[in-house]
């Protein structure tokens, strides 16, 4: 196989009988192909990928209204950061990576009230948690290869709940996040932000949307709710991965059975169709 980066696709090509003809990227070059897989979230498949005239001729406009209504929204925030040393909960000074640093710690969701509170804060009063729920994970406790050697510096990977998605949001509201979730950390693990290496990256909901092209930055492809679920993710018609209208075209990302994740289950039941109806 080759692999392509850097090469963003404008347009999924259909001819007028319903057909995949291929990919046009977005510096002109046309891929030919009669099949074409898209893991994009299912807004942009079909919405930024499939040109008006594809979707007017071949596509029945009750999906398109059940995609454009599929809800995106997200309250997320990952920041990544290099720290000098371990995060310190227990008093512990030594920097030696303890059972606890390996697996995934979560902070301030001790009660479900705070839980409960941290929610309404930004799906209701549409601003930052007053106490956010973060899950913090330290890959470098288990891989030293992403970290310099014999330095004793980590990686910590910071997910963080809930900010609202902000579409005028500016740097100084992600500096305000990123203080905002520093200090909770702090409260508990005091060494935390003092220990921070370099510049973090923050990706609130609108730069993984940027980055990632992840609609709304939600890291599902659209809400998991009971609604969407099982034979209903992303829509009925498209339970079984592929795009009926236009013979060819299938989809196999997260806002398919059985969602997000790093598993690729959506992926390698999407394969097992193709291979299925290319016999």
């Amino acid at each position: 196989m080759e692999i392509r980066t850097n090469a963003p696709v404008e347009e999924i090509v259909v001819n007028d009988e319903g057909e995949v003809r291929g990919v046009r990227l977005e510096c002109g070059e046309f891929i030919d192909s009669n099949l074409v897989v898209s893991n994009a979230t299912p807004h942009i498949t079909f919405n930024k990928l499939l040109t008006p005239a594809s979707k007017a001729q071949h596509i029945n406009p009750d999906l398109l209204k059940t995609i454009s209504n599929f809800d995106y929204s997200s309250a997320t925030t990952k920041i990544n950061v290099a720290v000098s040393r371990l995060p310190n909960f227990s008093n512990d000074d030594t920097n030696i990576v303890r059972p606890h640093h390996e697996g995934t710690i979560h902070l301030g969701c001790e009660t479900m009230d705070q839980l409960h509170s941290a929610f309404i804060d930004t799906h209701v009063d549409n601003k930052i948690s007053n106490l956010p729920l973060i899950e913090m994970t330290i890959p470098s406790s288990l891989d030293k290869t992403i970290t310099p050697p014999d330095q004793n510096q980590h990686v910590v990977n910071l997910f963080c709940q809930y900010t609202p998605f902000n579409p005028n949001e500016t740097e100084e509201d992600k500096q305000n996040i990123k203080n905002k979730m520093f200090a909770v950390v702090d409260k508990y693990a005091p060494n935390f932000s003092s220990s921070v290496i370099g510049k973090p990256d923050i990706l609130t909901p609108l730069e993984l949307e940027k980055q990632f092209s992840l609609t709304g930055g939600n890291i599902m492809h659209g809400a998991m709710g009971l609604e969407r679920l099982f034979f209903s993710r992303p829509t009925a018609e498209l339970a079984d991965y592929k795009v009926s209208d236009i013979r060819g075209l299938y989809i196999c990302g997260a806002g398919c059975h059985p969602g997000g994740g790093v598993m690729g289950a959506a992926g390698r039941n999407a394969a097992r169709k193709i291979l299925i109806d290319c016999g």
